[in-house]
């Protein structure tokens, strides 16, 4: 009873017992079995033991200071109050005092409970799903408080940490509990042990004692906070005793069951009474509620009594500082623990723990864990933690290790109170109210905290920590960590994943599940699944009829196949979507109109019977209209009942869907609507509806259920982050057809405005008008209601109105109509000032929200008179075509609200905010106050419809908008088969514009001439303004074909077709051509480029007919192929031959003359699309076949690392060696191979095939493939291995390393060979067998050396080798291989000359001579490397010339010998000569001529930008726009990764070039390039100075309202923008944007923008107001000495003299730093000198010395 019954006062000690565990022990000691001496010994012992285990208890713990719950003060048996913090599964995580946390295993809950968990497990499958018991989720809330009980620790997993386990089972926590010490109104925690009829047992754990609880108790607390759901078994509650019952009944065992409630209001009143009788006899319990006296106060907290007890409260268990407590002050308070062996009461204030009423705590709304905020520092706790001020309720605190990445010292010099910090949320301390934050930028910065915040379908960056048998696991972050599953580690199963993966390996997965109860985390590293291009599944609710998905097979049964997905979605083969057969009308036709009637609303859409079939359909709401706004009105509007007229049929799944879309019925009607994927044709235009949004584009659905896919490019035409911005689903748009797969039924479609809208502006006007029809059914029909709508629809737009403020808030004011009705006035409305409540306001109705059901109002006093002021008579009447201006008022997605101005000023008037369907942009254009002029399009209904002026202007100058109806061509005269005199109106890459008699009409490419030089484009010739003659040949219908009618009204009006091909303007009659014959493959034609794109070369080849042509069809030249876009431009005509009819209006065309056949032996070309160290190269052949080339297959001359001379994406000409299945060939690159004419003996290393070329004891050169631990494999062949013993040599190998063998064995039956790596051996041995042969031939000559130094202390056995097979050595101890430069000169390991990779002219010449290898100076160069420049190498004296005739036997004569000393002479003026040309070349002080010598310029420094910048000048120079643009490509592609500076130089002369000489779409392109690969800031900073620098004002001011959208927050880019306005004399803008910049920018920054913009007053506009600013800053922060300082020499810059000594006056009275204040007084001495007189500079020292001797500096002469 002690336990519950502390007596307080001094500190009882301990007394230690001694209780043997294993009693039986205790008697097998006996007094027989030991003498009287032994037992003595063994009572001393007992006793010195006994000694030795007093108990130490540390100061705090008695009571002598008061300091927070720590690890080490938690002791077993101790009692506590807990709150419940998370729920697991098999357990409860319980937040304890000071952050702590316990845990709650499932077993110590309640006795009942965990009967009826070992009951639920004895119990077969079947009968457990029979049994009623539920999980821990069911049975506990988060925020629950708790009596816990400390059980006795046990170490975790590996002994390293133990966790503080608790019980909550009442037995446990109540065991000090009987029944005499049962009180009514006393508050206990408890557990629903059984469910009754009339009520239910709890389990309060008190011996011989029963509660029940009757319904009528648990009511209210079921009602408000259990959901409505009963009380269930295992259910934790806090509950009130009732004094029902005679107590002398319980106490005589008589009455054994008492009465409790759980009502909150009761619970919340229980409290203990202060009376030491009362106290003495009740039991204190964590929890208990009491009033106690304050005692005294500390820094830490406040010591408090009650009745005979004393108790403290740590200060964050305080609500105010304890300072603020005075002595003997009564304060309401509850126990949070008492620690057994002290006694000592520790108490909490807190009014969430101290007025609990057994309900969940909800204290920290709005945070969630892992949110940055920031916070302000309100005070330290300590030297060991901060407290912050997170929210108006929340309170943070970090400690000190959580402040800083780095180590804190002390943190009250390093953090200043007052000050905002950015802090994420770590964590939560409910007891304290308090919410654990940190400070660690690593921390912040930190993407994943927690297991929860990783979510199903993402990308996460893992590594490798181990592999075992089921799969790998991986970490994540720190603290995370996952599992890839053995059938995810790849798509293709693998037996042994830890040969394919290592530890610590990085990875790139997916999220596949996540188990946040199990702490389970599942990935996958299949590259399907992580590189999906389909939709991320993780809910069956984003599951669609006609979705394609991408899973992995789960399960495969006899029903069917079980495909699972993200976070455990799986679907069924069962029954899969749409399969199933509507009950389809008879009648069902795809776009016919029928009437239904609505028979059932539903949240999707409405059921519907179709009239007069009767059968039922289904109409979607996003189907009820065009506006997505609309859709919901209408579908609210229509009840059981309803008629809908004229909806159309739209698809057919498993019921009829149909739609009431205008712009589709309207489609319908024109007989426009899409029709089957094979009739399909590119450029046409369909109506559809958004059917998804995916991370790569927009899936459109069309009538019918055809799907094709907007990729984001083609979706909108500027780039967005999120298309979900703009577009939703059931979003109406228009199509245009780019691309058709007929093979796997899919295709491609455009929604960008530039190619899907041609300046029609009435396309705006009908959405507009359909729009507001709409509306006003709906506003008629609501009108007729007295509800809320009702109200609404009651008010008119325009009106003027008396309203109250309610409320103001941060984007507006709150208003209150008079008939009740909530009106609200952004902020664009409000008027300056302050607002009095208890006034009626009048204002002016803008808008009547019928789904948020209020009005929107402007309380502007300009716009309400100018309503008022309106009379409407024929003087202010507006007409249709009248020019006006406007203010806009409000922006909405379907409509702009505007305000004339002028004549008819107080109209209100509507603009579209759309131009088209797809015109997702448009209304981002306006602001709230823009002026703009309009022209009145219609008057009807005091409804007054516009358009903006400019785009009428657009529309009547667009050359391709003015048409002509057939009958006005007729009025001047043009007949069909006239030849008249034309007017270029307007040239373009496939089409020239021109005007006969006032008339528009064009003349297409393909009519302009009959046959054509390739390359050339035929309006070349062209101008605008140029008059020629024509011949009509037709009247062509543009709109007819292409265009809808909802798009273009006017889709049957023509222009004339013109052409000027001198055979039609010769031809005589009525034929003219127009009639185009059906073409047949090999015919030839004259095609013209339209586009290159992804492979293929669009072109046209009549007005009708385009032309594909594939890769390698489009020419034979190699380095035309590596870039066909650089050579094929649009317009270009060139002549080309039918390969394939593929329909009627596309064919395949070749341009180089005939179709490519494979076969083997034959020469064809490939592209290289990859790349292996040790197997060779795969390269793309025609007709989509694919060639391997091995090593072996790439030269004649094995070299190391051979595929380093390749790149992907070159173009090679290659042998077909081989054909297999599967579209699979082996090719070579050997030259031998291309060149079947040349002599095979000079081939360097043989072609080997197979293994029957080998032989014994033959020496041959073959490629490293592989290398073992033991042994390497060696190619000398293709499929033609050889195994060699790795002990044979010790050197260090790799793949692709040439390595001479010789062949020990071939083995029979199964090829295998076995080599010997014999190194140098092999070379001496075959060096002596050509000595031999060739000893007749001998030559005496005299070696000059040329080589360096370095090169002569080499090895000679390894220098001197044989040059030639035709020139033997004079010696046979000299080991020389040399080699003519007819196959180029290789080098050796030791040999550092030239390796040229090209082949060299001598080898069809034999006149011409060769020299020796090492005879000559050589660098390291490419291939197609030149030598043509001024610079010279030293000639080579021809007595160092051989012949190459092989009969001329004479010796040539030796040169005079040198000495050293002239050796060393000659090789420094070589090396000076050398130095002294290359350093004039890098400076630029001789500039290279040609191209070829600034080729051996950007060789020798590839890594300067200023090199390549030169070159690219000199193609300038001679207009040579492309070469210059190519030099750029090659310096990005050249130029190291590492060199970030001169790349971007690079990156900065290529956008200045197509600045210059490109066309806005090049500039886009390159920019865009430039972005990826560099700071975006400065990219397009860069781009402004080019812009500005070329007189492009307007697209500059375009990058910098586009960088302050996107990097809002970096004030350099907002101080720049201020200086380009001021820059460019404009002030306002530059005033306007200092208010934009203050929104976004970050407080802190503002001082230091307005600074800068101050400056730019004083230098560029207004130095009064820039003087003004000045002292506006310096107001706020008068000892900010930079300000000072920049006010002062703005002012003296100005030759205000008086003004800047006043402002040194100013500032030397100022109270500052000794330091500040030296700076000063030396600045205004200065100052004096130079403008002032003798005597204010003996003022200046004058108060320079008062200063001194004010801070007691005083000169020790004084």
């Amino acid at each position: 009873m002690e336990e519950a019954f502390p007596r307080g006062g001094s500190v009882k000690k301990p007394t230690v017992q001694h209780q043997n565990e294993d009693e039986e022990d205790l008697f097998k000691v006996t007094g027989e079995a030991v003498d009287k001496g032994k037992k003595r010994k063994l009572k001393q012992e007992e006793k010195k033991k006994v000694k030795k285990q007093k108990v130490h208890v540390p100061d705090f713990l008695q009571g002598n200071e008061i300091e927070p719950l720590s690890f080490k003060a938690l002791h077993p048996e101790m009692l506590c109050l807990g709150c419940l913090k998370e729920i697991r599964q098999y357990e409860l995580i319980v937040g304890l005092p000071n952050g702590l946390t316990g845990t709650v295993a499932i077993t110590n809950i309640s006795d009942t409970y965990t009967q009826a968990l070992r009951n639920y497990a004895s119990k077969t499958a079947a009968a457990a799903e029979q049994e009623d018991i539920y999980g821990l989720h069911d049975l506990f809330k988060v925020g629950m408080l708790m009596l816990c009980k400390v059980l006795e620790p046990e170490p975790d997993q590996g002994g390293k940490k133990k966790k503080t386990r608790l019980t909550i089972n009442p037995k446990d926590v109540h065991k000090n509990l009987s029944v005499k010490s049962i009180r009514s109104g006393m508050a206990l925690f408890g557990v629903i042990s059984s469910v009754e009829d009339h009520g239910y047992t709890v389990d309060i754990g008190v011996k011989g004692l029963h509660a029940f609880l009757k319904n009528t108790d648990a009511e209210r607390y079921i009602q408000m906070h259990n959901d409505g759901y009963p009380l269930k078994a295992g259910q934790y509650v806090r509950c009130r005793m009732l004094g029902e019952g005679n107590r002398m009944d319980i106490l005589s065992g008589e009455g054994r069951t008492v009465s409790v409630t759980i009502n909150p209001k009761k619970v919340g009143k229980a409290q203990l009474n202060s009376s030491g009788v009362e106290v003495g006899q009740y039991p204190l319990l964590p929890g208990t509620r009491i009033t106690v006296n304050v005692e005294k106060t500390c820094d830490e907290g406040i010591f408090v009594r009650f009745s005979t007890f004393k108790g403290q409260v740590h200060r964050s268990h305080l609500t105010s500082n304890p300072n603020n407590y005075s002595k003997n002050e009564e304060v309401v308070a509850s126990i949070l623990y008492i620690h057994p062996l002290t006694k000592v009461i520790s108490m909490t204030l807190q009014p969430h723990l101290v007025n609990y009423t057994g309900v969940t705590l909800d204290l920290f709304k709005g945070i969630s864990f892992g949110d940055i905020v920031e916070a302000k520092l309100k005070h330290f706790d300590g030297n060991n933690r901060a407290i912050f001020q997170l929210t108006e309720s929340a309170i943070g605190f970090a400690s000190k290790k959580n402040l800083c990445n780095n180590t804190v010292k002390d943190i009250k010099k390093e953090f200043q109170i007052g000050s905002l910090y950015r802090c994420r949320i770590m964590g939560f301390n409910p007891l304290e109210n308090q919410v654990a934050v940190t400070l660690k930028q690593s921390i912040l910065e930190q993407k994943y905290l927690r297991l929860a915040d990783i979510k199903p379908g993402k990308i996460v960056q893992c590594t490798i920590k181990a592999i075992h048998s089921k799969g790998v696991s991986v970490k994540v972050v720190k603290g995370i960590t996952g599992f890839i599953p053995t059938m995810h580690l790849t798509d293709v199963t693998l037996k042994n994943p830890e040969k394919k993966f290592k530890i610590n390996d990085k990875l790139k997965c997916r999220v596949l599940f996540v188990n946040t109860q199990k702490k389970n985390l599942t990935l996958t590293h299949k590259k399907s699944l992580v590189h999906t291009k389909y939709p991320i599944i993780t809910d069956y609710s984003q599951c669609q009829v006609g979705q394609e998905l991408e899973g992995f097979i789960l399960a495969i049964t006899d029903k069917g196949v079980r495909v699972n997905f993200f976070n455990d979605v799986t679907l069924s083969s069962k029954a899969p979507f749409g399969q199933r057969k509507a009950d389809v009308p008879s009648d069902f036709q795809i776009g016919k109109l029928v009437d239904c009637v609505v028979i059932q609303k539903g949240e999707k859409g409405l059921d519907v019977e179709l009239q007069p079939s009767g059968k039922k359909a289904f109409l979607p709401k996003t189907h009820l209209s065009d506006s997505m706004a609309m859709c919901e009105l209408l579908w609210d509007m229509y009840k059981e009942g309803s008629k809908i007229p004229q909806v159309m049929y739209y698809n057919r799944t498993s019921i009829t869907i149909v739609s009431a879309k205008q712009s589709l019925i309207e489609a319908s009607k024109s007989n426009e609507l899409l029709p089957e994927l094979s009739d399909l044709k590119l450029g046409m235009m369909y109506p559809g509806v958004v059917k998804n949004l995916v991370s790569y584009g927009v899936f459109v659905e069309f009538p019918g259920g055809l799907f094709a896919l907007s990729p984001n490019k083609f979706a909108v035409d500027r780039r967005l982050p999120e298309l979900s911005s703009v577009y939703t689903p059931g979003q109406t748009v228009v199509a245009k057809v780019t691309d058709i797969d007929i093979d796997n039924k899919r295709f491609l479609v455009s929604l960008r405005m530039t190619d899907c809208y041609q300046g029609d502006t009435s396309i705006g006007l009908r959405l507009l008008r359909n729009f507001l029809k709409q509306r006003e059914a709906v506003i008629k029909k609501y009108r007729k209601k007295k509800n809320a709508k009702g109200r609404v629809a009651q008010i008119i737009p325009g009106s003027i109105v008396k309203v109250r403020v309610i409320e103001s808030t941060e984007e507006g004011l709150v208003c209150q109509l008079d008939d009740g009705v909530r009106g609200f006035i952004f902020k664009d409305h409000m008027e300056d000032g302050t607002f009095d409540l208890e006034k009626d306001l009048e204002c002016l109705v803008l808008v009547c929200d019928l789904v948020k059901l209020q009005v929107e109002l402007s309380m502007k006093k300009n716009l309400i008179s100018k309503v008022k002021s309106l009379k409407k008579n024929r003087y202010t009447q507006i007409k249709e075509g009248q020019g006006l201006k406007s203010e806009v008022l409000v922006i909405k997605e379907d409509f702009i609200l505007v305000i004339l101005r002028g004549h008819g000023a107080g109209q209100l008037a509507y603009l579209p905010s759309k131009r088209h369907l797809d015109d997702v942009l448009e209304c981002h254009q306006f602001e709230v106050g823009q002026v703009n002029p309009l022209i009145i399009k219609e008057v009807r209904d005091n409804l007054v419809l516009a358009s903006l002026k400019i785009h009428e202007e657009k529309e009547a100058d667009d050359g391709d908008v003015i048409i002509k109806v057939r009958h006005e061509i007729e009025e001047r005269n043009i007949k069909i088969g006239d030849i008249v005199t034309a007017k270029v109106k307007s040239v373009f890459p496939t089409q020239m514009n021109i005007t006969v008699d006032d008339v528009p009409g064009r003349v297409h490419i393909t009519q302009s001439v009959d046959e054509i030089c390739n390359g050339l484009n035929p309006f070349r010739n062209y101008i605008e303004g140029m008059e020629i003659q024509v011949k009509v040949i037709g009247l062509k219908e543009i709109k007819s074909s292409r265009y809808l009618p909802i798009t273009h009204r006017r889709f049957k009006k023509t222009i004339p077709e013109c052409t000027l091909k001198p055979s039609l303007l010769a031809a005589k009659g009525d034929n003219f051509g127009t009639e185009e014959k059906k073409l047949s493959a090999g015919e030839k034609v004259v095609a013209f480029v339209e586009d290159y794109s992804a492979n293929i070369l669009w072109m046209h080849v009549t007005t009708n007919i385009k032309g594909k042509v594939h890769f390698f069809d489009i020419s034979n030249d190699l380095r035309t192929l590596e870039n066909p876009g650089m050579f094929f431009k649009p317009g270009n005509g060139y002549n080309a031959t039918v390969i394939e009819v593929i329909d009627e209006s596309l064919v395949q065309l070749t341009l180089t003359g005939s179709n490519i056949e494979l076969k083997e032996g034959c020469i064809t070309k490939g592209k290289i699309v990859g790349i292996s160290e040790g197997l060779g190269l795969t390269v793309l052949l025609p007709h989509s076949y694919k060639g391997f080339v091995s090593l072996t297959d790439l030269q004649d001359e094995f070299r190391d690392s051979p595929v380093k001379a390749y790149h992907v994406g070159q173009v090679v000409k290659c042998c077909v060696l081989t054909m297999s299945a599967g579209n699979r060939c082996r090719i070579s690159l050997r030259k031998s191979r291309l060149k079947p004419n040349q002599n095979l003996s000079d081939v360097k290393d043989p072609d080997i095939q197979c293994y029957s070329q080998l032989t014994h004891g033959q020496v041959l050169r073959g490629y490293i493939t592989r290398k073992m631990p033991d042994q390497l494999v060696v190619s000398v062949g293709h499929d033609v291995p050889g195994f060699v013993q790795f002990k044979d040599s010790a050197e260090d190998y790799f793949p692709g390393k040439v390595v001479s063998v010789q062949i020990m064995s071939i083995s029979e039956g199964k090829p295998m060979v076995k080599m010997s790596l014999l190194g140098l051996d092999v070379e001496e041995r075959k060096d002596e067998k050509k000595v031999a042969q060739d000893k007749k031939k001998t030559v005496k000559r005299k070696r000059k050396s040329l080589l360096s130094d370095s090169e002569s202390t080499l090895d000679s056995k390894r220098a001197k080798k044989e040059e030639s097979a035709e020139c033997a050595m004079t010696k046979s101890k000299d080991k020389k291989v040399g080699r003519s430069l007819s196959s180029g000169v290789n080098v050796s390991d030791t040999d550092s000359g030239v390796d040229i990779k090209q082949e060299s002219d001598s080898e069809d010449d034999p006149k011409k001579p060769s020299f020796h290898s090492s005879d000559l100076p050589r660098l390291q160069l490419p291939v197609k490397f030149s030598w043509d420049a001024d610079f010279k190498l030293k000639q080579i004296p021809r007595s160092q010339e051989r012949s190459m005739d092989d009969s001329d036997e004479e010796e040539i004569q030796e040169a005079p010998k040198k000495t050293k000393e002239q050796i060393r002479l000659e090789k420094q003026e070589e090396e000076k000569r050398l130095f002294e040309f290359e350093r004039k070349q890098l400076e630029g002080e001789q500039v290279p001529q040609t191209a070829d010598a600034f080729d051996r310029l950007v060789l020798q420094s590839p890594n300067s930008s200023m090199v390549w910048l030169r070159y690219m000048a000199f193609h300038l120079e001679t207009a040579e726009i492309d070469k210059a643009r190519a030099v750029a490509e090659r310096a990005l592609k050249t130029i190291s990764f590492r060199e970030e500076q001169e790349k971007l130089n690079v990156w900065v002369a290529y956008l200045n070039l197509e600045n210059m000489y490109g066309t806005p779409q090049s500039l886009s392109e390159v920019l865009k390039r430039a972005v990826q690969q560099n700071d975006s800031i400065k990219v397009h900073q860069h781009l402004i100075n080019i812009y500005v620098s070329s007189g492009k004002i307007e697209e500059a001011e375009q990058v910098y309202n586009m960088l302050v959208k996107k990097h809002s927050q970096n004030k350099e880019i907002w101080i720049s923008f201020e200086q380009f306005y001021f820059q460019n004399d404009r002030l306002e803008s530059a005033r306007r944007l200092l208010q934009r910049a203050f929104k976004s920018l970050d407080p802190k920054q503002h001082v230091e923008v307005i600074a800068k913009v101050s400056q730019m007053e004083f230098k560029h506009g207004d130095p009064e107001r820039g003087k003004t600013m000045f002292e506006n800053i310096l107001s706020n922060y008068p000892k900010r000495t930079d300000l000072w300082s920049v006010y002062i020499d703005m002012e003296t810059k100005q030759g205000n003299i008086e003004n800047v000594r006043h402002l040194y006056e100013r500032v030397i009275s100022l109270k500052m730093s000794a330091k500040k204040m030296k700076f000063f007084f030396k600045k205004h001495l200065d100052f004096e000198q130079q403008h002032g007189t003798d005597a204010t500079v003996a003022a200046v020292k004058q108060k320079a010395l008062e200063f001194v001797e004010s801070r007691g500096y005083v000169d020790a002469d004084d």
